[in-house]
């Protein structure tokens, strides 16, 4: 039985090329498609079996981080994110979130397999490359959220993916909802447990033991 998909694309030759393109595939398929985070709301509600979301980063007066907010915690369902640009900030805030995934719109079917196949197996997936904007062991590596080989506590994990996007203390404090003196204490503990002097080496210590 394929997996099951909810497209959420406000551009309608581009969500029915989307359509088109995934239900070719022998594994997944849209079962439905809307154009608004409102309608997939609605949608969600009544279909609860379903195994993936896949939802256009900017939508007509709105933006997936929208439907990320409104997502009650009740929903295990994963969401990965399209778009035709890259900003690191928007990306942030949308892990933090609870963003799974972020391609690019310009992907290939083999991609979207590949997107749809590592978050559905529990990692994360953020191969955006795009050199011109910000280049950041987190957008381009995939992320495997089980591996965890330097006995990292989940909360460091985390702390962790935020250095690798360039944060400082300060700014990851106010993403987590933490004292920037907490936030301090993980990182140090974070370059305790890499042996790293550093933030920098601790980040590149991590991208090679696929920590993060």
């Amino acid at each position: 039985m394929k997996k099951q998909i909810l497209l959420i694309e406000d551009q309608t030759l581009v969500r029915k090329s989307l359509v088109a393109l995934i239900n070719t595939s022998t594994h997944y398929e849209v079962v439905h498609s809307v154009e608004t985070t409102n309608d997939a709301l609605e949608y969600i509600q009544h279909k609860p079996t379903l195994d993936l979301i896949l939802c256009d980063y900017n939508l007509r007066g709105e933006t997936a981080l929208d439907l990320l907010q409104q997502m009650n915690t009740d929903h295990s369902i994963p969401v990965i994110l399209l778009t035709s640009f890259f900003n690191a900030r928007h990306l942030q805030s949308c892990i933090a979130h609870g963003a799974r995934g972020f391609i690019f719109k310009e992907c290939d079917m083999n991609e979207l397999e590949e997107a749809f196949d590592i978050v559905l197996s529990g990692s994360t997936y953020f191969k955006l490359q795009d050199t011109s904007t910000h280049n950041s062991p987190l957008l381009s590596t995939s992320v495997s959220i089980r591996d965890n080989s330097a006995n990292l506590t989940p909360t460091e994990t985390k702390t962790l993916r935020w250095l690798a996007t360039g944060m400082s203390n300060k700014e990851i404090a106010k993403v987590l909802g933490k004292s920037d003196q907490t936030v301090k204490a993980q990182v140090r503990e974070v370059m305790r447990k890499l042996e790293s002097s550093s933030r920098t080496q601790a980040v590149a210590k991590a991208t090679k033991l696929n920590l993060i």
